[in-house]
């Protein structure tokens, strides 16, 4: 499951705050998915990659609650922590920088702390 945090809302659109919004759209566009499933209070598209299922998964419950939409939908789908990636935005990386990290804490992002309370810690 690849889960674009965001906000959901026309006046956060296209923001950079709403990066995870937009590789989530795109992934499911290279997929030709639609997000047509409403479930979990999230946006979800269902894919296929390489012969296997993938959801993209666009939580509308706003970046700080994020975790309200993901924890049961992992938990639904009886997904692993390694098959979950979040696609979120970094103050701290130059525009259009991309960086990939595999565990770790949630430095201070709001939108990844409110993860760990359904999901657990990271590492």
């Amino acid at each position: 499951m690849i889960v674009g945090l965001g906000n959901p809302g026309r006046e956060h659109a296209g923001t950079r705050h709403n990066v995870g919004f937009l590789v989530a759209e795109a992934l499911a566009a290279g997929w030709r998915a639609a997000f047509t499933v409403r479930k979990f209070g999230s946006e979800i598209a269902e894919a296929s990659a390489g012969g296997d299922k993938v959801w993209v998964m666009k939580p509308q419950t706003y970046m700080n609650h994020s975790g309200e939409a993901v924890g049961p939908a992992v938990r639904f789908l009886k997904l692993e922590l390694d098959g979950v990636v979040v696609v979120h935005d970094d103050l701290e990386l130059e525009p259009y920088r991309v960086q990939v990290k595999v565990g770790g804490g949630h430095g201070g992002h709001n939108g990844l702390k409110s993860l760990t309370a359904p999901l657990g810690s990271p590492d």
